[in-house]
Formats: structure tokens, sequence, C-alpha cells
């Protein structure tokens, strides 16, 4: 989820942020970032990493989360359908009900990404895996992923519900209200609640 100001900052309003990649198109193999995440992807980018086939995380360095639900809304990107197929029911609620961020070391044992590598050996394993599976026959890993999303894939038209749900909450006043009380301390600026932003929501967002 991307929230943008409008020019009325002081009014809290936002507006949809440009179009992400569609969602129904997951990227095939290993992407530079933030299927490889070697820092804090934030919500919007996160969305991005679910869509991705393959997810590598730096142990030391990647956070992962998503708190849409301290906005009174859900995850507009289809996390919701996403998620349960790689961390499960229950971890999937845990994520998307608590709002909280995840270190690399966690993520990995949810299953939310697929490994997590020490930051020193984050790139020559990247480079090497990416490398490795390149070479193999094309037409052998577009079957093979094609059989997986077959089985494991929410059908495209799934998607659009999750985003008409996030965008129906962001008409709500209690959307707005939360977004104003967050912009005011700094959501989508270089700094503290950004990188802090799993831990600090709930106070924001429940103070009123």
């Amino acid at each position: 989820m991307e929230l943008q100001r409008s020019s009325r900052e002081s009014s809290g309003k936002i507006r949809r942020a440009p179009a992400e990649p569609p969602p129904s198109r997951p990227c095939c193999g290993i992407i530079r970032s933030p299927g490889a995440a070697r820092w804090r992807p934030g919500d919007h980018h996160g969305e991005f990493a679910l869509a991705t086939d393959i997810r590598f995380a730096s142990l030391e360095r990647a956070v992962l989360g998503k708190m849409e639900a301290g906005f009174a809304a859900v995850a507009g990107g289809g996390a919701g359908g996403r998620l349960p197929a790689l961390v499960g029911r229950g971890r999937a609620f845990e994520i998307l009900l608590g709002g909280e961020d995840y270190d690399g070391a966690l993520a990995e044992k949810y299953g939310y990404v697929n490994r997590a590598i020490p930051d020193s050996e984050f790139e020559d394993f990247v480079t090497a895996y990416a490398t490795r599976v390149s070479g193999w026959d094309h037409q052998a890993i577009a079957e093979i992923k094609g059989f997986i999303n077959k089985y494991t894939r929410l059908p495209d038209e799934e998607f659009p519900l999750h985003s008409d749900a996030f965008w129906g909450a962001a008409g709500r006043p209690e959307f707005r209200s939360v977004a104003a009380r967050l912009f005011d301390k700094g959501l989508q600026e270089r700094g503290a609640l950004e990188y802090n932003l799993g831990k600090d929501i709930a106070a924001i967002a429940q103070s009123a």
C-alpha cells in the first residue's frame, strides 16, 4: 500500500498512487529488489515482494510487514490471497491482523521468504542462484512455473476484490483520521516512523 498526500496536506486526504505492475503476473525467478530484499521493502513494495515467485532476504537488514489493519483497511495488493499459501492460514492472520514488522530470520522461519542470507554473502548467493537457474532449458522453466502456479496461485479475478476493498476503506473517516496522524508523524518520509512503523503504528492509530 502506498499512500500519497493530496495538495491540501493538512486535510489528510489521500489519492491513489501510480499503479503497480499487475499483481496477477508474478515475476519469474529472482529480481534484485524487493524479491531479493536487503532493505525494508515497505508496504507497497511488500505487495510486490509477495507477487514474486522466489524471495531471498538479507538476514540482518530485511524487514517485511503488512500494516493496513492500522488504517482500518485490508491489504489492497492481494496479500490476503497470497500469504496463506506461503505461511499458512494462522500465520497469515497473525501478519495481517497484527500489523507488525518481521525481520529476515523470522520471515524465513514463517515462510514469508524462501531464505534469509547473511548480508556479507547476499549478493554472491543471489547472483549464483540466478545464474544457475537461467542456464536451464527455458521451456522446462516455463512448464515448472506453470504447474506450480496452477495448483497454488489465486485466480486473477480475485485480486481486484482486494484493491476495491482497500480503496473503499480509504474513503472512510477512520482511515483518513489515521492517515492524517501518520503523515504528521512522518509517514513515507525517511525517518524514525518509516523504520519502526510496525512497532509505532498501533500507538498512533489507536490514540484517538
